[in-house]
């Protein structure tokens, strides 16, 4: 499992939070950002089933999603994305998840199997968004 987190304590957590869940996994903590991702840091396990979630990233407009979706699947195998975040309209929402779903759908060698993005409630009231893919690469 390969963790990428810019903040070192969140990261810390993460790898915590995970090792509480699946105790056997090999873990992989990598601090960066979105953009300073490279795909040495993704490339760990050609042929398996990779799990890419996203929790309140994929709406921020701080990156390049075309960028992040071109070194997503540098790994052939079967792909699931699952993300999550509030869908507000100032930090870009349900635009910048159907514009990460249209990137990956664009791609060359890339074949989504199942793609869907879907507006959630919470607790908190404020809307949230959920988009889920399954592709085989």
């Amino acid at each position: 499992m390969v963790l990428i987190e810019p903040s070192k304590l969140a990261l810390a957590r993460a790898e915590a939070v995970y090792n509480c869940y699946c105790s056997d996994a090999l873990i992989i903590p990598v601090i960066k950002n979105i953009n300073e991702i490279e795909l040495n840091d993704l490339s760990h396990w050609d042929g398996a089933l990779t799990l890419h979630l996203f929790s309140n990233v994929l709406d921020v407009d701080q990156f390049c999603y075309s960028t992040l979706a071109s070194k997503m699947f540098c790994c052939k195998g079967a792909h699931i994305i699952l993300a999550v975040s509030y869908d507000s309209v100032k930090m870009g929402g349900a635009k910048r998840f159907h514009g990460f779903r249209s990137s990956i759908e664009d791609l060359d060698g890339v074949v989504v199997c199942d793609s869907r993005v879907e507006s959630l409630g919470s607790s908190s009231g404020d809307p949230m968004i959920f988009l889920h893919m399954r592709i085989e690469v």
